[in-house]
């Protein structure tokens, strides 16, 4: 295990500019139990306390918690008397002015203009000027829409380049470009971290998402730490979980779930069993002709059946099984018709892969699989 977690914020542990979820700040807290933790973004302090630091449980040990605004160019670190500064590295005038005219002349260059922005567009965070294409309240469905492929902000990222150079210039969040000194990226922020806390770079992973050229995460790959690029907080969850070695799905199984009992049939490919015996598949229906010594329908809606009322308590559950049981455990939760060949309520057929949710007896189509089975 690693002696220290570093993540980036927005993307990986919470929507952007939004604060952590709960099931987020309480994964934080289990990581603190047996490891460092590390928040390296281009936020300012203010977004990273509303983001992170008020959002963890009351027992976190924050002691463990390093907090890396503007790239990593500030630290904070928690003790007696609360969060405090260890260092702050800040533009001078000049140089602000500068990057605001860059960022005037790129967008009229580039004519990546949004019809609509919420708020400001450019944030001064001291040591790192951010420019957020929709404005810094933008709502997050507006934000996941305008660049989802980055190719508007690789676009602009370039001509702020040739306008700015000695600068080093990353995309960030959903609609961000971020601007420090050069050379000040995240692995700047890595390597000062490991100056602050001794702790060495080989005994760190990253986790974020955006960890490929140009986005704001990369600079941690090419500096050599084992990275994981996550897809959103979601998936940052299953890794933090996989790194406590904790089962964050609570995955079970249950006997009762099981496909339909082929009898002396089992073990054998269809056609085999079709040469012997002729068809086993209802070609209308897609349903399975039981073996003579095989499952019965009604024997699989008493068992999934019995399975759903000891599992009958508040919350979703994710159920992954086989096609004939399938088709019977959401006959019985829909209240289909019993059939009158198979005396069990039997749900239409779908293809392999397919996704369905049932709620309150009412089932609807999430995704249609692909696959060839009958079922």
């Amino acid at each position: 295990m690693k002696s220290l977690i570093a993540f980036d914020l927005d993307g990986t542990l919470a929507l952007s500019k939004q604060p952590l979820e709960s099931d987020m700040a309480q994964a934080l807290a289990d990581l603190l139990t047996v490891a460092h933790v590390a928040v390296i973004s281009g936020g300012d302090w203010p977004q990273f306390d509303k983001q992170v630091a008020s959002r963890l449980p009351a027992h976190a040990d924050r002691s463990r918690l390093w907090l890396m605004p503007t790239t990593g160019t500030k630290l904070y670190t928690h003790g007696a008397d609360g969060w405090s500064a260890v260092y702050a590295e800040l533009f001078d005038a000049a140089q602000k002015a500068k990057i605001l005219a860059a960022f005037d002349a790129a967008l009229a260059a580039t004519g990546f203009m949004p019809e609509q922005t919420w708020g400001e567009r450019i944030e001064d965070r001291g040591s790192q000027i951010t420019f957020s294409a929709l404005g810094q309240q933008a709502p997050i469905h507006a934000k996941e829409s305008w660049d989802p492929d980055f190719a508007k902000r690789k676009l602009i990222q370039a001509d702020l380049r040739q306008r700015l150079p000695g600068l080093s210039i990353n995309m960030g969040g959903a609609t961000s470009i971020d601007i420090t000194r050069e050379g000040v990226d995240k692995a700047y922020g890595l390597r000062k971290l490991r100056d602050a806390s001794g702790i060495a770079l080989d005994a760190m992973m990253f986790i974020g998402d955006a960890i490929f050229p140009g986005g704001n995460d990369y600079p941690a790959k090419q500096l050599g730490l084992d990275t994981v690029r996550v897809r959103d907080p979601q998936e940052t969850l299953a890794v933090i979980a996989e790194h406590l070695e904790l089962d964050w799905h609570d995955t079970k199984t249950d006997p009762r779930l099981v496909e339909i009992g082929m009898g002396s049939w089992g073990g054998r490919y269809y056609d085999d069993v079709i040469r012997e015996v002729g068809p086993v598949i209802n070609p209308a229906t897609g349903l399975l002709q039981p073996a003579p010594d095989g499952e019965r329908y009604d024997s699989i809606a008493a068992r999934v059946g019995g399975w759903l009322d000891d599992t009958d308590s508040p919350g979703d559950r994710l159920v992954i099984m086989h096609g004939m049981s399938s088709r019977v455990l959401r006959g019985v939760m829909t209240g289909a018709d019993t059939h009158p060949e198979y005396r069990a309520p039997i749900a239409e057929g779908l293809p392999q892969g397919s996704i369905v949710r049932i709620e309150a007896g009412v089932e609807s189509l999430i995704h249609r699989g692909s696959g060839k089975a009958p079922a």
